[in-house]
């Protein structure tokens, strides 16, 4: 039974079994996964038992963690680790992964904080460990799907550094981070997800 007072969102629910159907493929040879920002929680207790010959670690900002908890209280898998307390933009937990999935993130945090997690990600990462990142993007000489540019002026109306995020300069720093492309996938609900892989050492 859900913990009433766990957080709860709509979209996970209904984003969660096509991402998990590409993550059985893109993680198969996978040991341990750290998700960044993983909000309530949700993804992380669908994912771990679905994928469970690999370690699940949910990580987000110190105050997410407990209703994070909620969720993995009501719902635990042996292959799902504690969640970590991680803002991108400050030191991050030395942990050994060779994946990092975020989802639905770009796109509410400052610019600025979108770099951190690309390099610092990227720099956490063993050779050709990979960093998947799921959610809304603008891609060159493609339209934009009218509900992506509504939910775009929603957010930017909020706050004026949100926003969604163009794919080409998420690809910029992510290859500045001696990462290369390996996949863009169509998602349900005009959404993406990118899959790139580590191929050298990450500039100091």
């Amino acid at each position: 039974m859900v913990n009433l007072t766990a957080p709860f969102s709509d979209a996970s629910v209904k984003n969660r079994q096509p991402i998990v159907e590409k993550l059985k493929r893109l993680l198969k040879k996978s040991i341990k996964v750290l998700e960044i920002g993983s909000g309530t929680g949700q993804h992380a207790v669908w994912f771990a038992p679905r994928l469970h010959w690999l370690t699940w670690v949910p990580s987000d900002l110190p105050q997410q963690i407990l209703g994070i908890e909620c969720w993995l209280n009501d719902f635990p898998s042996k292959n799902l680790a504690p969640p970590l307390a991680l803002d991108v933009s400050e030191h991050w937990p030395r942990i050994k992964h060779d994946a990092i999935f975020s989802a639905n993130t770009a796109h509410i945090m400052h610019p600025l904080q979108v770099k951190k997690m690309i390099t610092k990600g990227a720099r956490s990462l063993p050779h050709r460990g990979l960093f998947c990142l799921y959610g809304p993007f603008i891609f060159k000489n493609i339209l934009l799907a009218e509900s992506n540019v509504e939910f775009d002026k929603k957010l930017q109306d909020l706050d004026p550094y949100m926003g969604l995020r163009e794919f080409a300069e998420l690809n910029k720093l992510a290859a500045a981070s001696s990462m290369q492309i390996l996949e863009i996938n169509p998602m349900p609900a005009n959404n993406h997800l990118i899959v790139w892989q580590k191929t050298g050492n990450c500039p100091i």
